[in-house]
This record gives C-alpha cells, sequence and structure tokens, in this order.
C-alpha cells in the first residue's frame, strides 16, 4: 500500500456501465466533488452481470482500493442493493478504515433493508455497515425515522434525488397556455412494466373510465419468459381504444413524449420503492401525479397540496372518480399542475449538489 495521505476523496459508487438513476446520482456526486478537491473513482456498477460476475468485479474493485491509490482523506460510499453487495459493502468499509479517513460519508438509496424478508444476518451486517460511517445521506424522511428507530442511527440528513428534465416557468405557462381550450385529459405510466410496479393497475383504471381520457404507456416488460410478464404482454395486446403503448423511452427523447400529458398514474406497490425518479422528473415538466399512499409519497406530495394525490392502495374506483373531476374542470387541472411544478423545484440538482458539497467538506 502507498505511503502518505492522498488529499483527496474515494468515492466507491455505480459509475459506468447500465445507466440507472442510481448510477446518475453517483456521476453527479463525483462531478461535484471534483469541483473543489481530486477524487478517485472505484466503479460498482455491475447489474448486467451475474452473481459470480459481480462477486468478481466488486474484488477487483476492492484491489483498485487497496493497491492502486493508497490512503484517503474522506470516503464517499454508495450502498447498493442485494444480498451480495450488503455483504461487499461490509469488506469495502473494513479496507477503508484502515486507511483511517477522516471522514467516511454513506449513501442509502433504496428501502430494502428494512423490508421484513431480508435475512436477519444481513440486517445485522447492514447495520454495521451504517454505524461505520461518520455520516449517512437517505432519500427521504421515511427512511432518515426507520434509520433511528429501527438502527439507533441519527448522523443521517436526507438528500432527495433530483429531476434530470424541467421547464422554466415561463416555459411551464407556455405549455399551459397551448393547452387551452383543453380537449380532453391525458394520464401516462412511465416505468419499467412489473405488476409490483403497478401496470396491471394502471390499465384497469383504463378500461374502467368513459370518453375524454386517453392513456399512454411507456416502458418494457421486464424478465421475459414468466408468468407476470406474459400476462402484461397478453393485456398490452387488447389494449382498449383510449390507451397505447409506445414502449420504453429514454434520456431526452421524454420531453416531446410528455408534452401531452397531464397526469402521470403510477400505482406501484413494489416493496422497497424509495423515491421513484419518474415522479420527480414528471412534476417538474408540471405534470400532476397519482400515487399510492406509500411511505415516500409524503415527501414528493405534501399534505393539503395541490401538488399531487395520494390514494389508498388499490382504491381504483376513487382513481376513477378524480380522473373524471379532472377531466371535467380544466382550471383544476392547470391549478395542480403549476402546484406540481412549484413542489419539483425543491428536488433541484443545485439544491442535491449545494448539499453533497457541504457534507464532504474536510474535517477542520
Amino acid at each position: 500500500m502507498a505511503d502518505g495521505l492522498k488529499q483527496g476523496i474515494l468515492l466507491v459508487a455505480p459509475l459506468e456501465g447500465p445507466v440507472t438513476g442510481q448510477a446518475e446520482i453517483s456521476l453527479t456526486v463525483a462531478r461535484t466533488l471534483a469541483r473543489t478537491d481530486k477524487v478517485f473513482l472505484i466503479n460498482t456498477n455491475f447489474e448486467s452481470l451475474g452473481t459470480v460476475g459481480k462477486v468478481c468485479a466488486q474484488i477487483k474493485a476492492l484491489a483498485q482500493i487497496i493497491c492502486k491509490y493508497g490512503r484517503y482523506d474522506r470516503v464517499y460510499l454508495s450502498f447498493k442493493r442485494g444480498n451480495v453487495s450488503v455483504l461487499l459493502d461490509y469488506i469495502f468499509l473494513l479496507v477503508i478504515q484502515v486507511m483511517h479517513p477522516h471522514l467516511v460519508v454513506g449513501h442509502l438509496h433504496g428501502n430494502e433493508i428494512f423490508c421484513s424478508e431480508k435475512p436477519a444476518f444481513l440486517r445485522r451486517i447492514f447495520a454495521r455497515n451504517l454505524k461505520m460511517c461518520d455520516q449517512l445521506i437517505c432519500l427521504n424522511s421515511y427512511q432518515k425515522d426507520q434509520l433511528a428507530s429501527v438502527f439507533q442511527i441519527e448522523n443521517c440528513s436526507v438528500v432527495p434525488n433530483f429531476s434530470n428534465l424541467g421547464l422554466s416557468q415561463s416555459k411551464l405557462e407556455t405549455r399551459l397556455s397551448e393547452l387551452q381550450p383543453r380537449d380532453g385529459l391525458n394520464v401516462m405510466y412511465f416505468s419499467n412494466l412489473m405488476v409490483e410496479k403497478g401496470i396491471m393497475d394502471f390499465l384497469d383504471v383504463a378500461a374502467m373510465t368513459g370518453d375524454g381520457i386517453q392513456y399512454s404507456v411507456f416502458g418494457k416488460p421486464l424478465k421475459e419468459g414468466t408468468p407476470d410478464a406474459i400476462t402484461i404482454r397478453e393485456r398490452l395486446d387488447v389494449l382498449p381504444a383510449n390507451t397505447r403503448y409506445f414502449g420504453p423511452v429514454y434520456g431526452d427523447d421524454r420531453l416531446p413524449a410528455w408534452k401531452p400529458i397531464d397526469v402521470i398514474l403510477f400505482p406501484s406497490t413494489y416493496a422497497t420503492e424509495a423515491q421513484p425518479l419518474v415522479i420527480i422528473e414528471a412534476m417538474s415538466m408540471g405534470i400532476i401525479p397519482i400515487v399510492y399512499d406509500r411511505p415516500y409519497a409524503s415527501d414528493l406530495i405534501p399534505p393539503q397540496s395541490d401538488a399531487g394525490v395520494r390514494v389508498q392502495y388499490r382504491a381504483l374506483n376513487d382513481v376513477v372518480v378524480l380522473l373524471h373531476r379532472l377531466r371535467d374542470d380544466p382550471k383544476l387541472v392547470t391549478r395542480m399542475r403549476r402546484a406540481a411544478w412549484t413542489s419539483a423545484q425543491n428536488f433541484s440538482r443545485d439544491k442535491f449538489e449545494e448539499t453533497i458539497a457541504t457534507l464532504m467538506k474536510p474535517c477542520e
């Protein structure tokens, strides 16, 4: 191992490979910290590999930490998903501790560890991972409360995700004016097509509503060949007349695809849903979110707010009534779209970068 202390930051995070929300966050962290300090990057984005491949790639990353760079002033570690990742994060942290950095910051992205089906021994290891960090970052108030109540962790800061899309106030007003007079209501689903992500509930709602509401489905089925994927494909083959399937849409192609959309209906029951980026991005485009009342939703859609609507699980009739109301009240739609856009300003890249830079400042 190299002697001496590197006056820089070791960033252990998913950086290359498949583009995921977590990778985009990590790349933003890297760019933010690189503006004020030297950053040593270790990529841990191995989502496209099988279990053996992931283990080998993580061991290679560990070897880079030990052999290539030496010791570090500060360390940023992005906690990843999956059982193997919990174990390897533990090994990373043990090695990092030997280097005696002034500061270790861990970033928690998902809710997996709070789910009861996680094996008890992994929860214990994860708890040790958390306590080896000087500071922790989580996405929402639910995670912060869980860290305090389940793991007795208090050194935690809420740093929400941010939108990569967005309209300026003037562009929002221009878009809203272009929609007058409004001809019906446009509702979209945007996510991977999984039963747990709510695609079947979305299609059920589409089949229950009458004239004047159009539905758009964006995304691709996952786990092809499984019973769920087959069922979803069968539903897509017999869509009602008011519904169209557009397939997956990525990057800047979302801007024209979302232009006519008024509402994003995201009835996800995904157990580990922590903070769907698609909801933040849709709100930043002035699109009204309707979601099931899950732990993450209170931060995105404050109570007594026109920024969106939280409904009870499987309350599809309530969703239909709400959509009919929006269809028949263009002024309400315009007001709620403005409120959604305003709420999304709390999830800006600038705020994210400023907070990360502050948390990673060198110790005096």
